[in-house]
Formats: structure tokens, C-alpha cells, sequence
């Protein structure tokens, strides 16, 4: 039990059985008064006290349910992971360029990074480029939903090993939500009506080419949304932020 609640317990008892025994002796310090009198004012030291007393263990009881919510939302999430990480390290074994790309070409990577906040949520879509070559006109295609869509500026040049953060712009959501793609996601998967799915998934794309535009490449992945750990965590507020939002299954193709 956190120390806090045990101070309040504590305090809400010794309040109570204090409130108690200042009624006993008002009745002894002040014996001229009625026996009614007495009676009123043991009554009322009694009720008192009492109230205090059933203070401190409602305080108590609150405390502990709080604290069993927060150790069966971490079991909960424990198991997700456990989850989680046995399907990716599955999904990891498929991220590998096609035959067609060569180590001499760009080949871009995406991760995804949440920065939700109380106004102002964005998720940044971080791309590297891994390859030998630069990247030109690097786009992620939009993603297309149901309720919405997300799109995404292009960027111009990324050069080998060069990182450029993009950010999306969705519409048919309110303004403080507007870049940020785990909003458009749960309303996706709310509107989809199963709440048995854990792990919504989406694919998507991103492509780019080479200066002359003369050879286009692809990277395909599966953008994955933890709808459990979205929910819980904007329950619970942890302290511990859990994932949510994941890239998985990068694969690399040739276009032309």
C-alpha cells in the first residue's frame, strides 16, 4: 500500500479515537451538567469519531483498489508484450530487400514515434536511408481508411544513413488531433465493431527513386496500432508509457 495512504489511515484513526476520548472527559472535567447533557455529548464524540474512523478505511479500501487496478494493468500489458514479442520476432525474420535490390541502391526505412500530449498530439514518421544511394521525392503514400485518410509531405533528397522526421496531416478530425494517426486508427478500429482485436493493422508504403527518375523503388511495411495499451494507458496514466503504435514486415521492392 503506498505510504500515503497509510498516513491518511492512520491519521483518520487517531482523529477518531482522540475525538472519542475528548468526549469522555468533557463528561468527567464537567460534571454539573445533565445527565442528558452527558449523554448528547458522548453521542456526538462517539458519531464523530466514528465518521473519522470509517474515513480512513473508505481511504484505505480506494488505495488498494487503485493499487490492484495498476498491478492487473501491468500483468495485462506484460502479457501483451510477451505477445507482441514473439509475433515480431517472427515479422523480423521477413525484413529483407527483394532479389532485385542491390546494396548499391537506396533503401529507405521507416519508424514511427509517438508524441502525444495533452493538446498539440503528433506521431513523427522518422525515414532513414540505409542504402549506398540518395533517394529522391521520398513519399509515403497515404493511408486510406474508412473514416479518414492521412497524408504525408514528400521529402525531396535523403541521402545514405540521412534521418528526416515527417509528419502526417489527417482530415475529418478536430484540429489539436490532426497529426496524430493513433486518433484516426482507434476510430477506424471502433467503427470496425470488434473489440477482440488487440492489434490493429494497416498496410502501408512508402516510394522514392533515383535523380532521373529512371528507377523507382518501394518499401512496404504493416503499420501496427496496440489498441489495448492505447486504452489502458489513457485510463491509467502510467508512469511507464507502453507502446503504441509499431512498424513491422519492411520489405523492399524494385518498380523499375
Amino acid at each position: 500500500m503506498p505510504k500515503t495512504a497509510n498516513w491518511k489511515f492512520w491519521f483518520s484513526t487517531i482523529a477518531g479515537l482522540g475525538v472519542v476520548t475528548l468526549g469522555f472527559l468533557a463528561i468527567v472535567i464537567l460534571p454539573t451538567i445533565t445527565r442528558w447533557e452527558r449523554f448528547g455529548t458522548l453521542a456526538l464524540a462517539v458519531l464523530s469519531g466514528g465518521a473519522l474512523v470509517a474515513a480512513g478505511l473508505a481511504q484505505r479500501r480506494e488505495d488498494r483498489s487503485r493499487e490492484d487496478k495498476d498491478v492487473f494493468v501491468g500483468r495485462l500489458i506484460e502479457r501483451m508484450h510477451a505477445r507482441m514479442f514473439s509475433a515480431a520476432s517472427v515479422a523480423t525474420g521477413a525484413e529483407e530487400p527483394a532479389s532485385h535490390v542491390s546494396e548499391s541502391d537506396p533503401r529507405v526505412y521507416v519508424d514511427v514515434l509517438d508524441e502525444r500530449k495533452a493538446v498539440h498530439s503528433k506521431t513523427i514518421f522518422s525515414l532513414r536511408n540505409r542504402g549506398r544511394s540518395v533517394a529522391h521525392r521520398v513519399q509515403i503514400q497515404p493511408l486510406k481508411l474508412n473514416c479518414g485518410e492521412a497524408t504525408f509531405p514528400m521529402a525531396d533528397v535523403l541521402g545514405p544513413d540521412e534521418v528526416k522526421a515527417v509528419i502526417p496531416e489527417i482530415e475529418k478530425i478536430m484540429p489539436v488531433w490532426r497529426h496524430d494517426i493513433s486518433r484516426i486508427m482507434l476510430k477506424e478500429w471502433d467503427a470496425a465493431g470488434d473489440i477482440g482485436i488487440f492489434e490493429f493493422v494497416r498496410p502501408m508504403s512508402i516510394t522514392y527513386e533515383d535523380y532521373n527518375s529512371r528507377r523507382q523503388w518501394q518499401t512496404t511495411f504493416d503499420l501496427v496500432y496496440h489498441v489495448v495499451q492505447d486504452i489502458i494507458e489513457r485510463d491509467w496514466q502510467l508512469s511507464e508509457k507502453p507502446e503504441i503504435l509499431q512498424v513491422r514486415n519492411t520489405k523492399f521492392n524494385l518498380l523499375k
